[in-house]
């Protein structure tokens, strides 16, 4: 590989390291104060804004945006906005590990969305790595009416938010939908702090409810939530700024790797023998589709 692919791959496994990162915080916060899941979203997104909008805005091909730009990011926005929301819900009842698990849902729903929403066609490598990433996510789930029980080795956890993951994984899928849908219309750092901005005001009645009966507590972990999402998001612009999302597509399951690293060492969270088999199952989809040839198949 040349100097340029690993430099991107250094950037984008930064980036998908850092996701679970400020989602850890957020199950911390939600674990030590009253804030709920939308005022944790909209301390991200907001601060995100507030340093991405100066930098995307200084450039004269921003400025000059048409106004479908905005149309199309707000729809990202709302999307974005739900995510978040539902996946900080997420990690603040279930182990974080078996919660990004879940969410990788979103990936295999975006394959099946962008046949019918944007008239696209999928491999036969991309259908199989949809039914084994959906597997994949049955056994983290571990769903009552196919006979699992709650196998987990942590003793008392409540599973209830991969519910909510499951919830997040959907509108994830859709973002990614949506993001294909909007990619031509600006440049992305634009994009991406649009989105925030958008995010954040779609959320910012639910969160100043919270933030009134609350009050303004534990500041610096908050900060380093939304750090951690600017972050992410900058090292993802950066990476993809080099190569193409193509050969990127496997570092994103990183995001899985490093969630079991922090469930693990920050909140004594283990995985049972069956949710290990099937995050295992959906990082080798991943892989699996980018390996295979790309015989067309007709949605």
């Amino acid at each position: 590989m040349n100097r340029n692919l690993w430099i991107a791959i250094g950037f984008m496994a930064m980036g998908m390291s850092l996701i679970p990162v400020g989602d850890a915080i957020a199950k911390q916060l939600s674990n030590t104060t009253a804030y709920s899941a939308p005022f944790l979203a909209w301390a991200r997104f907001g601060l995100g804004a507030c340093v991405l909008l100066p930098l995307a805005f200084r450039t004269a091909e921003s400025r000059q945006l048409p106004k479908t730009f905005f149309l199309k990011q707000s729809l990202r926005g709302l999307l974005i906005a739900l995510t978040v929301v539902t996946i900080i819900k997420a990690v603040s009842l279930s182990p974080i590990a078996e919660v990004f698990g879940c969410f990788f849902i979103g990936p295999v729903l975006s394959v099946v969305l962008s046949i019918f929403v944007l008239n696209e066609k999928a491999s036969l490598a991309q259908w199989v790595s949809v039914v084994l990433g959906f597997i994949g996510v049955l056994l983290v789930v571990q769903p009552g009416f196919l006979g699992f029980e709650a196998t987990s080795n942590t003793q008392d956890v409540d599973r209830s938010g991969l519910y909510w993951a499951l919830l997040a994984g959907v509108f994830y899928g859709s973002f990614l939908v949506a993001t294909r849908w909007a990619a031509s219309v600006g440049p992305p750092l634009s994009q991406v702090a649009v989105q925030f901005a958008v995010a954040a005001l779609l959320i910012t009645p639910f969160a100043i409810a919270n933030l009134i009966s609350v009050g303004l507590v534990s500041v610096p972990l908050l900060i380093a939530s939304s750090l951690s999402s600017v972050l992410a998001n900058y090292f993802s612009i950066q990476a993809l700024g080099r190569v193409t999302a193509a050969a990127l597509a496997p570092v994103v399951y990183m995001q899985v790797v490093a969630a079991t690293i922090i469930g693990l060492l920050f909140f004594n969270e283990s995985l049972s023998m069956v949710a290990s088999m099937g995050l295992a199952l959906i990082i080798f989809s991943g892989f699996f589709r980018m390996r295979m040839p790309a015989l067309k198949v007709e949605g």
